[in-house]
């Protein structure tokens, strides 16, 4: 989306900052490299043994390893191999999903052997479909070819919590930054290459993550609370933070949750079960997206606005912070309205408008273009 030079006559136009819909960078909390850690196999490429009695958990593991050999990384099945595969029943043990066991040399990073497992417990409790079983097990590969975490909340397979993504972009980068070099590049200087007397056994394990569902968020204006309600798998208690603080603590019933909470503002609501976050709400969810000032024109006898917004909202206009007028946009979401130079005071600084449709909160407050007679402003997308 851009801005269109004014269009003007003699005299200059000013343009005042508009905020714009869907500009927001959804990868912000994803690192563009998914950062290594010190363990790696000598070359681009190992041998796996797969341990697994299963039709089932032997394809996950399958599609896993074809997806991660596709990627760059050549995982070869073998019939022997100090790189194990296998799923466990962790019990009452469903806060992991998965872990990997890797002994390595502490100084070189070289792998001696490495236990990669997938909890079946935890996929049952908190109802893991094959696919997302299947996004566990390529984060579990990805710690044995030398990738750390990617950021809580990013879009990676190396996500602390990983359920719903494949390997994605950032992780690539990662493994090939991780083998750009050869073993060579690991060796320490006056150190025994690969000695068994430095090994040292790493452990690393994502997430165990419940997953909402039925979700449903509406905002009363009245209470000036949001209601959010749905269902939760395996989780007897849910915490709900807004703003980075702890607001709510709810019990749930056969599944099932409620929470009406008061609050201010526009921030972004998170459930979690524990520590771990399950489920982000941001205000897209509960409040009217905001409207963009497509066209204004000024005549001497007052302003002409076109605004693009929500279908079936209503538009208040204020000036100076005071109620003007409202109007109506029935299936549309475009919205027209003028207003004279009697009603605006022959100014139109400090004009504002917001919208508003049933069941969420109105937008947050839209700057209008201050314009000279003769002025016109122009929104391009």
């Amino acid at each position: 989306m851009r801005i269109s030079k004014s269009i003007i006559s003699a005299l200059s136009v000013t343009l005042l900052s508009t905020s714009f819909i869907g500009v927001t960078n959804v990868h912000a909390s994803t690192l563009s490299t998914t950062p290594m850690l010190g363990n790696r196999y000598s070359k681009q490429t190992a041998n796996y043994q797969d341990l697994s009695t299963s039709t089932y958990y032997k394809e996950v593991w399958k599609t896993a390893t074809k997806a991660w050999t596709k990627k760059g990384f050549v995982w070869t099945k073998a019939k022997k191999s100090k790189t194990t595969l296998s799923s466990y029943d962790g019990g009452t043990n469903n806060n992991l999903a998965g872990v990997a066991y890797i002994n390595h040399d502490k100084q070189t990073g070289h792998i001696f052997w490495a236990k990669v497992r997938i909890n079946r417990a935890a996929f049952k409790k908190y109802g893991y479909t094959k696919a997302q079983r299947v996004n566990v097990a390529e984060h579990e590969l990805g710690h044995t070819l030398g990738l750390a975490h990617n950021k809580a909340g990013s879009t990676s397979v190396m996500n602390p919590s990983n359920r719903y993504f494949g390997i994605q972009k950032c992780d690539v980068k990662g493994m090939i930054a991780r083998y750009r070099s050869s073993i060579a590049f690991d060796t320490v200087p006056n150190t025994k290459l690969n000695d068994p007397a430095n090994a040292v056994t790493s452990v690393y394990y994502i997430k165990a993550t419940p997953k909402i569902s039925k979700l449903k968020v509406t905002y009363s204006s009245k209470k000036h609370a949001v209601t959010i309600k749905g269902h939760v798998k395996g989780v007897k208690k849910l915490l709900l933070n807004y703003k980075g603080k702890k607001i709510a603590n709810v019990k749930t019933k056969a599944g099932k949750f409620v929470i009406t909470k008061r609050f201010k503002g526009y921030g972004t609501f998170k459930l979690l079960n524990g520590s771990t976050v399950i489920k982000s709400i941001n205000a897209n969810k509960y409040a009217t997206k905001k409207p963009v000032i497509k066209k204004a024109t000024r005549t001497k006898k007052g302003i002409h606005y076109t605004v693009i917004g929500n279908k079936n909202a209503t538009t208040d206009i204020y000036k100076n912070g005071k109620y003007l007028m409202s109007i109506t946009a029935w299936d549309t979401n475009q919205t027209k309205f003028y207003l004279n130079n009697s009603k605006i005071k022959n100014s139109s600084k400090n004009l504002t408008i917001t919208q508003k449709i049933a069941g969420k909160k109105t937008s947050s407050v839209v700057k209008l273009p201050a314009l000279h007679v003769s002025a016109e402003y122009n929104t391009i997308y």
